[in-house]
């Protein structure tokens, strides 16, 4: 695991002398040591957090000529087997570590490597005989990848910053990447928020060379999955959740794992237990503010039934701290309130271990959201009498949106509004944040002549219409696939574990077990009234059954409550009319009645406010003088 930095400048000596400046941006990715290629068109670098082979896995590492060279980001789960099936065809090798098996996979395989790879990765391979190169990343976006283009030119890295540190391009703010980010709390692949910076799509790999058009190819996609006819789906899809676990459990160091009350986190955890190189679990426990139920008491019970250490972590008092240290991991504005508990998380686990486990991805691969069942009960409300459709909307909109049940009439307000609309940008109305009519009263009259607020629906509404598969929920998946997985809580979670050098691994986000759930029909997975009915079945047979019994509780932050008193003075300060006027992107009159009416209660604005105030931080930390 590390940070990887390139750049490839066949006339710009100066450009590929900027390596070592990229490299250090992201030395919090990889503190154990470091490493650099150069030659007269490429120069290529990486940070290291030795995980596997801790004393021969230095990068860059070779073939055996030394014709092909590699700087790596991830972790390839089934490396043992492919550099035994690569020895048998003659390949020899000179270390232990996953990295060396992909410059012999591309050896022998060139283009067509990525179909055995099993893992979360970002790479950069060259062929110094044939000037070619590509860079490349996961399946599904685990590992992130940025890149600019320019004259067949590129830089690119692990994290935005190693793009900016190097001033290959000017720090221009991308409007209509500001509007997705109010629209949807993240920032879609190809966008970032600078002008002329991209990030590499998940399942995409960039063709690069001397003399060549630079191409970007995409090498996977959940549509080519095939139909899994398997009769024992169950014990099938159990057997390969285990062998997932297993395969992450990979590592010549300690692992522990996030362990919340939930069926996912808790699945993993008892899975992993069984391995001796598995050590400890680690909970986040809120002092019960904005009523969120408290999910240690399940969590320590699955600890305390596998006997495994169990470690609960509080949140920080200082939390204007915690979030401007936050907003220098991002690179650019993002504002999922899980900042909070996953910060403190990283932060308190990475004092002990370099590896722990998550289990994210169980909702989208197994049918766990709201949104997913709400879009398919939406299509049987069509056919419902439109008459009757419509008196149900007068009733429910003349709700405030406020108090203990605001999320429910919100949620109610979205549905009944969102029934009118095409399935896909139905699908749109649930996964938006912040509304378009909502979005376009927050910006200045300059702002909004930059920004196309139709336009900001396309990565979204376009994914959905892509899917081949008919069930409803399927196309829902497949979106978040595109979207939501890789560029929020993918996104999340790697830039704040690696901004505490640890390692995060996702076993339910797996190329194999992927392929075998998704390619089930969606009766088979899916059921309206149990949410991940499925994975539940499978999970009885390992955890305490008072966890099936527990309400759903996402991992995310008391939001109101920290609003109205730890963020209350950053809030005011940060939203303040002289500083909104400053860089006149926002109206600073809509903006001050947004926060007179959440502080008297009249209306519910906190994920407005919180988007704002992170959009903020990142400004004053990009553009202010004072940093």
């Amino acid at each position: 695991m590390c940070g990887i930095v390139g750049v490839f400048a066949p006339n710009s000596e100066g450009l590929r002398n900027k390596i070592e400046i990229m490299a250090d941006s992201i030395t919090r990715r990889g503190p154990d040591e470091s490493g650099f290629y150069k030659d007269e068109f490429l120069s290529i670098g990486m940070r290291r957090l030795s995980i596997i082979d801790l004393s021969g896995g230095t990068q860059p590492i070779f073939n055996e000529d030394g014709s092909i060279v590699v700087v790596f980001n991830g972790e390839i789960y089934n490396h043992k087997i492919l550099k035994s099936q690569l020895e048998a065809l003659g390949h020899q090798f000179k270390t232990h570590s996953d990295t060396e098996v992909l410059v012999h996979l591309y050896e022998e395989y060139g283009e067509k490597m990525f179909s055995h790879l099993r893992g979360m990765f970002a790479f950069c391979i060259w062929d110094k005989n044939q000037k070619v190169g590509i860079i490349a990343r996961d399946h599904f976006g685990i590992k992130p990848l940025y890149y600019s283009l320019e004259n067949e030119q590129i830089a690119f890295g692990s994290e935005l910053k190693t793009i900016i540190t190097s001033q290959v391009t000017k720090k221009e703010i991308n409007y209509q990447a500001l509007d997705m980010y109010l629209a949807l709390n993240y920032i879609p692949a190809p966008h970032t928020i600078y002008q002329g910076v991209n990030k590499l799509k998940p399942a995409h790999y960039i063709k690069f060379g001397e003399g060549r058009n630079t191409e970007v190819h995409q090498y996977w996609d959940a549509n080519d999955v095939k139909a899994n006819k398997c009769n024992k789906v169950e014990e099938n899809i159990k057997d390969e959740i285990e062998a997932s676990v297993c395969a992450h459990m990979e590592s010549d160091v300690d692992v522990a794992s996030f362990l919340s009350g939930g069926i996912d986190s808790s699945l993993v955890t008892a899975m992993a237990a069984k391995d001796s190189k598995f050590k400890s679990s680690f909970t986040i426990k809120f002092n019960n503010k904005g009523n969120l139920y408290d999910e240690t008491p399940l969590a320590k019970s699955v600890a305390e039934r596998y006997g495994i250490e169990f470690k609960t972590v509080t949140p920080h008092t200082e939390l204007e701290a915690l979030l401007r240290d936050s907003i220098k991991a991002f690179d650019e504005p993002f504002s999922d309130d899980s900042i909070i508990p996953t910060y403190t998380i990283c932060e308190e686990v990475s004092k002990n271990y370099k590896v722990a486990l998550s289990g994210l991805g169980g909702d989208e691969l197994f049918g766990g959201y709201v949104r997913y069942s709400g879009l398919y009960i939406s299509t049987l409300f069509d056919k419902v009498p439109k008459i009757l459709r419509k008196s149900i909307a007068n009733v429910i909109n003349r709700i405030p949106t406020k108090g203990r049940f605001s999320r429910k009439i919100e949620h109610a307000k979205r549905f009944l509004k969102a029934s009118e609309m095409p399935l896909s940008e139905r699908y749109m109305s649930y996964v938006t944040s912040i509304s378009e009519d909502k979005r376009k009263a927050l910006y200045s009259d300059e702002t909004k002549n930059k920004i196309n607020l139709n336009a900001s629906k396309e990565p979204i509404v376009s994914a959905f219409k892509q899917c081949k598969s008919s069930h409803v929920i399927d196309k829902a998946a497949y979106t978040d696939l595109k979207n939501y997985v890789p560029e929020q809580i993918l996104t999340l979670s790697d830039r704040l574990s690696m901004w505490h050098s640890l390692e995060l691994r996702v076993p339910l986000m797996d190329i194999k077990l992927f392929s075998q759930v998704y390619g089930l029909p969606g009766k088979v997975k899916y059921s309206l009234w149990t949410k991940k009915a499925m994975l539940r079945k499978i999970a009885r047979n390992f955890l305490p059954q008072k966890l099936f019994k527990a309400k759903k509780q996402g991992f995310e932050s008391p939001l109101s409550s920290m609003l109205n008193r730890e963020l209350k003075a950053l809030k005011r300060d940060l939203l303040s009319k002289d500083k909104i006027k400053k860089h006149n992107i926002f109206n600073a009159e809509k903006i001050s009645k947004l926060i007179q009416e959440q502080e008297q209660g009249i209306d519910d604005h906190n994920k407005i406010i919180f988007s704002l105030i992170m959009f903020q931080l990142w400004y004053e930390e990009c553009f202010d003088e004072k940093h």
